[in-house]
């Protein structure tokens, strides 16, 4: 039984068509040729975290080095517009190094 909202990582199919999410996520990322469309795939998964629970590695762990460098390379700038963004950017590299993952791991651990 899969369903999405309420413990819905707690159901095989939603974690079975969850990866399927990162996978076209990841796919889309790659296949980005400029910042907004880095940018487009970043807002999907900072405003759903939940849907790589890879944390720390993957596609999330690729967001955050881009957005890390993107911001160190705007720091050398130092206009107050800049430095608003690289704030902005680094608020989302906090949310996606959040821990996510799912309900259901800790459950399957004896």
């Amino acid at each position: 039984m899969g369903y999405w909202g309420y413990e819905a990582t707690e159901s095989d199919s939603a974690l079975d068509y969850l990866n399927k999410v990162t996978t076209h996520l990841e796919k889309l990322w790659d296949d980005a040729s400029d910042y907004g469309e880095k940018m487009a795939v970043v807002y999907v998964l900072s405003s759903a975290p939940e849907i790589d629970g890879t944390d720390h590695h993957g596609l999330k762990a690729k967001m955050i080095t881009y957005l890390s460098d993107y911001a160190d390379l705007l720091d050398e700038d130092g206009t107050e517009f800049v430095t608003n963004e690289i704030k902005y950017l680094r608020g989302l590299v906090a949310t996606l190094q959040e821990e996510q993952g799912s309900t259901l791991i800790p459950k399957l651990t004896v």
